[in-house]
């Protein structure tokens, strides 16, 4: 059987893309997959064997257990290693030049436009380093075998840049996996707009709330964590001033078993994100909306465009409360007219926006690189 190490220092070991959605695939398919990550214990969670980095309280944690990471890969001896955070390309380079094996490096987003949002780097130097973040990124993974994006225009500029293979497999949810039970919140009101993802002012915290201040019939899920404590505090100290306490409900991060029955007991997805932050990367929360029937109200970036249309959703001015207001209000009362948006979405999930699809892209690339399981 051919081992693989998936390796990360940054997300949780129930990530959905890495854990859920690519591990899962991978031994489903034969391979013997070891996922190397910050947890609790090691141990053994659907074939997958995890192996504990030890517990990571900072992001100076995480980065003095990089040399951790780098020995416990080193010691699996696998024939693949498959890094999912740019601050393990060091790693990567040093396990090519060390072993045999095949080292992938996957790009979760187009992290120049990320670190501009990133609000521990000093604001004085977030231009220079997203400036030059890729020609550092690259001079990195161009030692390794192959690119791996989570949407198709970051792939783009990655072979711009001379890389091969590159190839996007996109976070589409898996559609066996859409289980929806009994409403997990009782609503209140008439009409329910839900948002699923980081709560951050970047994603549209604030504009939720302004929407939500024109459509007194209307209350707000909010499922997901704040970005840090500061965006917390003022988000609640908002709701309170404005007088929507009664109207927005913070649910925390909620297991993915049961997203999917919190999005089908609403009536509209939210998606109102700063343009420039979806230029390249894709929302997964669109097609999580799509795959529960739910039309999508979004703001109009780039990659949102391309899977979004008028048979699915509606888009709004991000600086023009009133007028998203009149079309969210207008889509609220039309019963029927979303009912359709919402079987298109379905279907176009089902045919299309799904990870099992998806998952032979991740598939074949590993079947073109890495001895057969």
């Amino acid at each position: 059987m051919t081992a693989v190490c998936v390796l990360s220092t940054v997300h949780p070991p129930s990530d959905q893309r890495i854990f859920h959605k690519q591990c899962r695939a991978l031994a489903d398919a034969g391979y013997d997959v070891t996922f190397v990550v910050h947890a609790e214990t090691s141990e053994v969670r659907d074939g997958i064997g995890i192996r504990s980095l030890g517990s990571s309280g900072s992001r100076t944690d995480r980065w003095r257990n990089l040399r951790e990471a780098y020995r416990i890969a080193r010691d699996l001896d696998t024939s693949c290693y498959h890094l999912h955070d740019p601050e393990l390309l060091p790693v990567g380079v040093a396990l090519a030049r060390e072993t045999e094996a095949t080292v992938i490096y996957d790009a979760h987003e187009y992290y120049p436009d990320a670190i501009y949002t990133r609000e521990w780097i000093p604001f004085p130097i977030r231009i220079p380093l997203a400036r030059g973040f890729p020609r550092i990124e690259s001079a990195l993974a161009g030692r390794l075998d192959a690119v791996i994006t989570a949407d198709e225009p970051t792939a783009r500029e990655f072979r711009d840049r001379g890389h091969h293979p590159v190839v996007a497999v996109r976070n589409f949810p898996t559609t066996a996996s859409v289980e929806i039970g009994e409403p997990p919140i009782e609503r209140t009101h008439r009409y329910v707009l839900v948002y699923v993802g980081q709560l951050s002012p970047e994603r549209g915290l604030f504009r939720m709330f302004d929407l939500l201040s024109y459509l007194p019939e209307t209350e707000l899920w909010a499922l997901g964590g704040f970005k840090n404590p500061g965006v917390e505090r003022d988000a609640r100290t908002e709701v309170a001033d404005r007088g929507l306490s009664d109207r927005v409900t913070f649910t925390g991060t909620v297991p993915y078993g049961e997203l999917f029955s919190y999005l089908a007991a609403a009536d509209c997805g939210l998606a109102l994100l700063d343009r420039e932050r979806t230029r390249r990367n894709v929302p997964t929360k669109l097609f999580e909306y799509l795959a529960c029937g739910l039309p999508v109200v979004a703001t109009g970036g780039e990659s949102v465009i391309r899977y979004l249309d008028a048979e699915t959703g509606i888009f709004v001015p991000e600086g023009e409360v009133e007028t998203a207001a009149d079309r969210v209000g207008a889509l609220l009362a039309d019963e029927e007219r979303r009912a359709e948006m919402g079987a298109v979405g379905r279907e176009r999930v089902r045919e299309t926006y799904s990870w099992e699809r998806e998952r032979e892209r991740l598939l074949t690339l590993y079947e073109s690189l890495v001895a057969s399981p």
